[in-house]
């Protein structure tokens, strides 16, 4: 339950402080032989706190696995094609009788290995690899490759709050006394916040004493706010671990000593300390200081609650601002609440002091990034365990909420609609009305009102991903909203920078964590301000550092008497007075210099931290590589279909060629295959390596190869080079002598058979290239890919000075014929230009009439 958390020692935990408690009979009188202490051990594994993390992470349910439906489709349908092919030689073979039975099994085992392609996972590994690199040298770490292509199927985009959209330095921005609130609801009901210094000495009082900070090694450790809080009313706590001061004299000459704590529990929503108060160097009444969440105080006020006391909470939650209420109870100087005590005797009639309000400042890029991702086509959303009011404020800063908002909120027994920007009632809940109510607004919603929601109606389920705003969400509750979007279809992003994103993180397809301990990312960009700060100082210390060695080394050789008699005359003190030891300077000197060239070491992650549990890590606290994700995964994606799909119309000529063409007695030639063979591999290379634009497009990349646009692509393209072959073979067949005979068995013989199907094959794999990589708007265009536009060109250059006969030496080299006419010359050249533009017209229709797939968004 966690009321004993600070009564409790976890594994790893380093003892800052300690103090006795009261002994007991109950007190165990043994002494351990360390002379330590005697605990109990409550847990161990899994069941302990990390280890529940652990068991999260490790076996979080039904964890997102890679997408391999694509590969295994495509290879069953290309197998088909191979069996199809390899069947009609057998049966050919088997009806003629004109070959062993031994060599037609060999041909057809290799015209099912040849069509269904060895190269598509190693294809795939050069293109993710590439990517991989591309994001480590942006500062992103990955550590399941297989989620890079799904970066670029991604349509949700989640982001926690604190840390992650917004930055996590805290700043006290003042506070709102009893008497200010009274006043701020009588003029226009918002809140005018004064200076936490000049408060009045009540919440002053709760700001410097509720806390559960303490000194180790005179630095001040425990909660940011805290420490902020303490600053803003300009007090100081003592290194004695139970007193606070004012940093300046006041009028009241205030001071507090602690007697007992109890600490803040999530549960509770509130943390309280009794103290002792001294005025004016006399003891006064002590007091219970409490500090919570607004609501949870409000159950503990005693008499009425203050007027205007929900309308200056939400007003300064509506301002993005994070809201405790603070409050305190006198009691009895000889009151037994005095030594150690129940809370819930503690914790009740207490008296309002005020509202402190603290902010989060916006990160820089977050906003740019945000309406980033929504010009390319995703919806975005956060997911948070603040306020509903604060995300509220925050989604609109960012640009998340573009609509007048609305707010799930029970009231009472009904749960309604309710404008954030005035609290007035919209209209009562219904399921079924949210995709209508979405089209006008921005909804949000809070744990505790979608279970509400879910238990009168189950199917708003089906509606989540309409929400824009989750609110006062529980790890587990991040974890289930991922979950219900990824099976309802959806890919998702989730990024956060805490534990408390674990679930979430491990649920969707890619998992981004920010890593808080560092800023920077690596250096690369040597232009850099930091980075040339870095360089600066290594190159000013890298010499220091070679001259200091060379001067220390020989002196601490062990031939160096004179070294020897120096160190003896130290060790022992009958040196000059205040002499040092030059060695031990230079020690010192070569140390700090070391020191300097590590100040840009990595951190190493540690156990505990978000990125233990995702696939991504980013060291900058930016949600930027959230974008770098995506660009990378979006291009990864469109290589992987491109190759695909070249791949595909390959394999299906091949199973033609090998089949239909082998039974006509039709061979290439070694040199034929060996220039084809090398350049086509070189433009896979090439593709593989491809860049991602820097800019993300409206238009969405398919997420699958049998999308209706490739899938039909491919088709029609394999039925224009099919009847491109069939046409070139038929009139070739006109120019052979009437007494040549079909060999399938014997050796390559030039022949004009031979030559037009080599050219138009030739012809027709530069086509497939040419066609199928369209490289923008997700990566580099042909225009860009100078290496592969000149592989492309080197072939298809080639192609037509074979084609013309220009260079009959060329013609020579590559095992081509001299042509017997003029005609079938122009009749083959025609052919390969109307293959090429015809197959590049088929896909470029089909993309027409199939647009790109863009997310629609409602406002």
């Amino acid at each position: 339950t966690g009321l004993h958390k600070g009564n409790t020692v976890f594994s790893g935990t380093t003892v800052l402080t300690h103090s006795s408690g009261p002994t007991s009979d109950a007190t165990p009188q043994a002494k351990p032989p360390d002379n330590g202490c005697i605990a109990f051990v409550l847990r161990t594994g899994f069941g302990s706190s990390q280890g529940k993390l652990m068991k999260t992470i490790m076996y979080s349910s039904q964890r997102g696995t890679g997408n391999s439906r694509d590969p295994a489709l495509l290879i069953l349908f290309l197998l088909c094609f191979a069996i199809v092919s390899a069947g009609y030689v057998l049966h050919h073979g088997m009806v003629t009788q004109n070959q062993s039975r031994y060599k037609l099994l060999i041909h057809c085992i290799m015209i099912v290995t040849a069509v269904v392609p060895p190269e598509i996972p190693m294809q795939l590994s050069l293109t993710v690899n590439s990517a991989l690199l591309t994001l480590y040298r942006d500062g992103v770490f990955c550590t399941e490759p297989f989620r890079i292509p799904l970066g670029g199927k991604v349509d949700v985009c989640c982001f926690d709050k604190t840390g992650t959209l917004t930055t996590d330095q805290i700043k006290a921005v003042g506070i709102v006394s009893k008497n200010e609130l009274t006043r701020s609801t009588a003029a226009d009901d918002k809140a005018a916040l004064g200076a936490a210094a000049e408060a009045p000495l009540d919440a002053q009082l709760v700001l410097a004493g509720c806390h559960a900070l303490v000194h180790v090694d005179n630095s001040l450790i425990g909660d940011p706010l805290e420490i902020e809080a303490l600053q803003a009313v300009q007090w100081a706590f003592t290194k004695s671990g139970d007193s606070a001061v004012p940093k300046k004299s006041n009028k009241h000459n205030a001071g507090i000593r602690i007697l007992y704590r109890n600490r803040f529990v999530s549960s509770l929503q509130r943390m309280s300390v009794v103290a002792r108060i001294e005025m004016n160097n006399s003891e006064v009444a002590p007091r219970v200081l409490v500090k919570g969440s607004a609501e949870a105080i409000r159950g503990l006020l005693t008499g009425e609650v203050p007027n205007g006391y929900d309308e200056i909470a939400a007003s300064l939650s509506r301002r993005g601002l994070r809201v405790l209420a603070l409050a305190y109870r006198e009691l009895d100087k000889d009151s037994a609440l005095l030594r150690p005590s129940r809370r819930e005797d503690v914790e009740k009639d207490l008296t309002f002091a005020g509202f402190v309000a603290f902010e989060c400042p916006l990160r820089k890029d977050s906003r740019r990034i945000v309406k980033e991702l929504i010009y390319s086509s995703h919806r975005v959303c956060m997911i948070t365990g603040d306020a509903t009011l604060t995300a509220v404020h925050v989604g609109r800063q960012v640009g998340i909420l573009s609509a007048p908002t609305l707010i799930l909120e029970n009231r009472g027994e009904n749960l309604e609609w309710i404008s954030a920007a005035n609290g007035r009632v919209h209209e009562e809940f219904r399921a079924d009305g949210i995709r209508n109510l979405r089209k006008s607004y921005s909804l949000c919603v809070s744990r505790a009102s979608l279970d509400s929601a879910a238990s009168r109606d189950k199917s708003v389920w089906q509606h989540l991903e309409c929400f824009s705003i989750f609110a006062r969400m529980s790890p587990d509750a991040k974890e289930r909203v991922l979950l219900v979007l990824r099976d309802r279809g959806f890919h998702t992003m989730m990024c956060g920078d805490g534990t408390n994103d674990v679930g979430a993180l491990k649920q969707s397809h890619v998992g981004v964590a920010l890593l808080s301990s560092n800023n920077q990312p690596p250096a690369t960009d040597i232009s850099s301000p930091v980075n040339n700060n870095a360089a600066r100082r290594v190159s000013r210390a890298a010499p220091k550092i070679k001259t200091l060695s060379a001067s220390v080394v020989p002196k601490l050789g062990g031939g160096s008497q004179k070294h020897s008699r120096s160190a003896q005359n130290s060790s022992s003190g009958t040196g000059p007075a205040g002499a040092e030891d030059p060695v031990a300077e230079m020690r010192q000197k070569i140390q700090e210099l070391q020191q300097a060239l590590d100040e840009d070491s990595n951190v190493l992650v540690k156990l505990g931290d978000a990125s233990i549990a995702s696939p991504f890590t980013s060291r900058t606290m930016s949600i930027e590589a959230c974008v770098k994700i995506i660009r990378q995964g979006r291009c990864t994606l469109a290589t992987t279909l491109t190759m695909y799909q070249i791949l595909a119309l390959q394999s299906l000529i091949s199973a033609y060629t090998l089949s239909v063409l082998y039974l006509d007695g039709i061979k290439f030639g070694d040199r034929q295959m060996t220039l084809v063979s090398l350049s086509m591999t070189a433009a896979f290379f090439m593709i593989s390596r491809s860049k991602a634009l820097k800019d993300l497009s409206k238009e969405r990349p398919a997420n699958s190869i049998f999308s209706p646009r490739m899938f039909m692509s491919l088709c029609l393209q394999f039925a224009v080079h099919l009847i491109s072959t069939i046409y070139c073979v038929k009139i070739a067949k006109q120019w052979l002598p009437e007494d040549v005979e079909v060999d399938i068995e014997g050796d390559f013989k030039p022949n004009i058979l031979n030559t037009v199907v080599s050219l138009v094959s030739s012809a027709q794999q530069v086509s497939v290239f040419l066609t199928n990589f369209r490289g923008r708007p997700f990566m580099a265009g042909l225009l860009e890919n100078v290496a592969l536009r000149r592989v492309l060109t080197f072939v298809l250059g080639i192609i037509f000075i074979c084609t013309s006969g220009l260079v009959p030496d060329l013609n020579n080299l590559l095992q081509l014929t001299p042509w017997p006419s003029n005609e079938l010359k122009q009749k083959i050249t025609l052919v390969i230009i109307g293959d090429l533009i015809g197959a590049f017209l088929v896909d470029r229709i089909l993309h027409w009439i199939f647009p790109p797939k863009i997310l629609e968004l409602e406002n």
